[in-house]
């Protein structure tokens, strides 16, 4: 009876946070002005301890283990874990409350330590004023980008040091630019990546604008973070100061132009060479050296900053202004026209390639890519509230396209209409069609070998951040010999983070090693492969 009540108290908790996080905000997932609200009522408290679940053995690369102190203050708290794995919880007498996909998330923190994410920041409650502690290895460069979905984010801060905001460098694809370049308060004339605006907690809600000098990401702080768009912020590995550009010649070009950056760290190595946000790379690079690169301006280059990123460690940027002039021979266009589920147009979607290229919708939903080169190349188109939509597309030399692209809603009441009724009305035959869909994840968990012991995999369970509608799992109770163990998740969607936890066991000695990962799905058929609890 006991267990399940439990089950009923946890099942009407999560149900009620997540009309908190729906009503409390208004629509607060999309709202960029305003993060979402506390839920109304504590979480559960942790269940009893069900015994001690070995951490996978720390290899001697990692450092030693840790502790960090937390002074909780009575009610809510938001906190981070500047660790690359945490091995044990003390104090946290509640459930954790990650954020993701709209809604809270439960973890206990204290019994499954393993699958705190040092990426995200975390909702505590405390009943009254007290310390808690947190034991974990090191970040030595293990960790180095946190990934965030559309909308509202919680972010952690995984290293020890204050990470500023100025040195992360913000990634959709291949596509990187300095964060703060890409950063805009709510409002602003244009189209950025993210809210300049974030939120950080300390005794209490502390607003900051991430272009300022000084702000960062601060160990052991949780921060709100709002994005129009997912993407990637690359965390500057350790000590390392990065490149830096000191001259570009010339600085006014053509296509074809060859051009000189001198500067210093650049490395020995071709590195990361980015030119308004797209890589130039492949026979574009003629020569690398760590005082000088030497690159031919691609044909489909645009004006705007010049930046190294070595070891995913942004330099600083100098202008570069190419002539828009460019002649026959500068590459294909893709056009198009962004809608939702009842046709009506969409403006500010962003609509990216895998080369780097990229535009937004306009007022009536239409967009243009000019300059592409010919390839195959994946698209990808997103915008705040909708499912993102993925496709392919190829292109001749000088080719153009056009695509008609849904973007669903979430929630959004789409009436069902056949080809011939009209589902592609106003679609020439010319067009091609992409709409936001579902995917297939395939998660491989491999046999791992420490030292002479083999450890078999056991369990596998994936489930989707903040819908408990969508999760898969299998277990294996036997070790058949086999390298590896596949769990197929059919139906899991596009554009969605999932946790993969995995559980290994050994026949010589009865333990058990565990660990859990996070994976955004970003493409059909998604395959992620995982062969060491580390």
């Amino acid at each position: 009876m006991r267990k399940g009540a439990l089950v009923l108290i946890l099942l009407a908790w999560i149900t009620l946070v997540a009309g908190v996080a729906l009503a409390g905000g208004g629509g607060a997932n999309c709202d960029p002005t305003r993060p979402p609200s506390f839920p109304k009522d504590p979480p559960p408290a942790c269940g009893a301890p069900s015994g001690h679940v070995p951490a996978p053995p720390r290899k001697a690369s990692e450092g030693e283990p840790f502790t960090r102190t937390y002074q909780l203050v009575k009610g809510w708290n938001i906190v981070s874990f500047p660790f690359s794995r945490v091995l044990e919880l003390k104090g946290f007498k509640r459930m954790l409350l990650s954020y993701g996909g709209g809604s809270y998330y439960l973890l206990d923190g204290q019994n499954n330590p393993s699958e705190v994410n040092p990426r995200l920041g975390y909702l505590v409650y405390a009943d009254a004023p007290g310390v808690a502690t947190a034991r974990g290895i090191p970040n030595n460069a293990n960790i180095r980008a946190v990934s965030f979905e559309c909308g509202w984010n919680l972010c952690g801060c995984p290293k020890e040091k204050n990470i500023p905001w100025n040195m992360l460098g913000a990634v959709i694809g291949t596509s990187m630019h300095l964060a703060g370049d890409v950063a805009a308060l709510p409002g602003d004339e244009g189209n950025y990546w993210l809210s300049a605006r974030v939120y950080r907690f300390n005794k209490g809600l502390l607003s900051e604008d991430i272009r300022t000098a000084g702000t960062a990401l601060i160990p052991g702080q949780g921060t709100w973070v709002f994005v129009w768009h997912p993407l990637n912020l690359t965390v500057m590995p350790g000590k390392q100061s990065g490149a830096r550009l000191d001259r570009v010649t010339p600085s006014s070009v053509s296509p074809g132009q060859t051009v000189t950056l001198e500067g210093s760290g650049l490395g020995s190595d071709v590195a990361g060479l980015f030119l308004a946000g797209v890589p130039i790379k492949g026979d574009y690079i003629l020569s690398w050296s760590p005082t000088r690169i030497m690159f031919r301006v691609p044909s489909y280059a645009m004006s705007g900053s010049l930046l190294v990123c070595m070891n995913r460690t942004p330099s600083n940027k100098l202008s570069l202004t190419v002539s828009e002039d460019q002649g026959p021979g500068a590459g294909g266009t893709l056009s198009g026209k962004i809608q939702d589920g009842n046709k009506r147009p969409l403006k500010g979607a962003l609509v990216m390639l895998s080369n780097g290229l990229s535009a937004y919708s306009k007022d009536d939903g239409t967009f243009l890519i000019g300059h592409i080169p010919a390839g195959e190349w994946t698209l990808d188109a997103s915008l705040t509230g909708h499912r993102a939509a993925h496709g392919k597309v190829s292109l001749g030399e000088n080719a153009s396209k056009a695509f008609l692209i849904t973007l669903t809603a979430y929630g959004e009441v789409v009436p069902q209409a056949s080809e011939s009724s009209g589902a592609a009305a106003g679609r020439t035959s010319s067009e091609e069609k992409i709409v936001s869909e579902k995917a297939n994840l395939d998660v491989v968990v491999s046999a791992y070998y420490y030292g002479n012991t083999r450890w078999w995999v056991y369990r596998v369970y994936v489930k989707e951040w903040g819908n408990g509608n969508y999760y898969w799992h299998n277990t294996w109770y036997n070790d058949a010999g086999d390298t590896y163990y596949e769990l197929k998740c059919p139906g899991a969607r596009m554009g969605k983070t999932y946790t993969v936890y995995a559980e290994w066991r050994s026949k010589e000695n009865s333990k058990i090693l565990t660990n859990s990962w996070q994976r955004k799905i970003y493409k059909q058929y998604q395959k992620e492969n995982f062969d060491s609890p580390m």
